[in-house]
């Protein structure tokens, strides 16, 4: 196997693993940016975890604990008005202030727009 044989490649994917990539994300990360190494694929790396020479890599990955991100319960609101019972006044919209609107958050840029009804 090519990463037996290339000690320095062999240290790099060791490294690579222990530190929690995955095999296709290590093989693309060597393929296109480590100029100094050879070319691998992602079944090469996982031969190589099976093999006799990544049996340490194969038993960290197994017995390494998964976390999983759990959402936060949402909070109440305290003191909040629910529509059904607002003013009547409001629904007429004479006064400034008397509006009702949207803000819609964008999920990664963290742009808005608000929309005005």
């Amino acid at each position: 196997m090519k990463i037996i044989k290339n000690s320095f490649l062999r240290s790099v994917v060791d490294n690579m693993l222990y530190d929690d990539q995955s095999p296709p994300n290590i093989a693309g990360r060597i393929n296109n940016h480590e100029s100094k190494l050879p070319n691998i694929s992602k079944d090469s790396i996982y031969r190589y975890i099976a093999s006799p020479y990544g049996r340490r890599i194969e038993y960290y990955l197994s017995t390494r604990v998964k976390r999983r991100y759990r959402r936060p319960k949402s909070k109440k609101l305290e003191d909040r008005t629910f529509i059904d019972k607002r003013p009547k006044s409001i629904d007429l919209r004479h006064k400034i202030g008397h509006v009702e609107g949207d803000f819609i958050v964008s999920g990664k840029s963290g742009k808005g727009i608000l929309l005005v009804v």
